[in-house]
């Protein structure tokens, strides 16, 4: 198996991001963060997600040289829009920003609008950690209509909806939990399917409902679980309501006409 350095990984990633006109600083950031992301063991938010990204800014899903901005913010509430710029790159100018003002007022929150993918949600909880804070993060979303059926459903509506958070910890690593609150992420079934490897039973349902393991049923209108049953779909709803509803983007489950 041929093997590459992290770094000369990063700076391939990086070049391939320039060339549809990403400004060189943001290019390392989602390099550093898509790398980062295979080295922490998590292949479903590493580098396989580069083309897709790649197919988001030539569909003009997402503007390269975007900058994210805080468009409002009253105490310790922010809002940061993204402007449909990379995901990494306004996760990360929102937790500086949110631990800024954490600083400053003993807490904070902030939501993100307009983010894009923003890569491992767990990335960014930990930047709050290693400045000594507590870091919280919900992010709804995904394909319009969800990706996921609720608990006893046989119909996409909710997104894979992760959750994280991270705790210091004196004198040693961080507390970190950073998960999907359905049974696996989505990138993990693209990695089997790039692997050409069934899935474990309990993973997807196909188009029709049906319990499946080939992972190409999934991107054939099929649907993930949602994990641990009934609590993961509460779960997946409340990230639904903090993520989506209370941040004014929605969510999957609802027509863009009635957000």
């Amino acid at each position: 198996m041929r093997q590459i350095s992290p770094q000369a990984l990063t700076e391939y990633i990086a070049a391939i991001f320039a060339a549809v006109g990403t400004p060189a600083g943001t290019a390392h950031l989602v390099a550093r963060s898509l790398v980062g992301a295979n080295l922490a063991g998590h292949d479903s938010h590493g580098v396989i997600r580069t083309a897709q990204y790649v197919t988001y800014v030539e569909n003009e899903m997402l503007l390269p040289a975007i900058d994210p901005v805080v468009t409002s913010q009253e105490g310790a509430i922010s809002q940061v829009d993204g402007r449909h710029g990379f995901g990494q790159l306004t996760a990360q100018f929102g937790m500086a920003h949110t631990i800024a003002v954490t600083r400053e007022h003993g807490l904070a929150a902030t939501t993100l609008l307009n983010a894009n993918h923003i890569g491992r949600v767990g990335e960014w909880v930990e930047l709050a950690a290693r400045e000594n804070q507590i870091g919280i993060a919900f992010c709804n979303g995904g394909s319009p209509g969800g990706l996921v059926a609720p608990h006893g459903g046989r119909q996409r509506l909710l997104g894979t909806n992760p959750f994280a958070a991270a705790v210091p910890i004196a004198d040693d690593d961080p507390f970190v939990l950073d998960f999907a609150t359905s049974v696996v992420a989505e990138g993990k079934v693209r990695v089997a399917r790039n692997k050409e490897l069934p899935l474990p039973d309990g993973w997807i349902l196909d188009k029709t409902g049906q319990p499946s393991n080939n992972p190409n049923d999934l991107y054939d209108q099929g649907m993930l679980l949602t994990a641990g049953l009934y609590k993961g779909f509460a779960l997946s709803m409340l990230v639904d309501l903090l993520g989506g509803i209370l941040t004014g983007q929605g969510a999957p489950a609802l027509p863009r006409s009635t957000r």
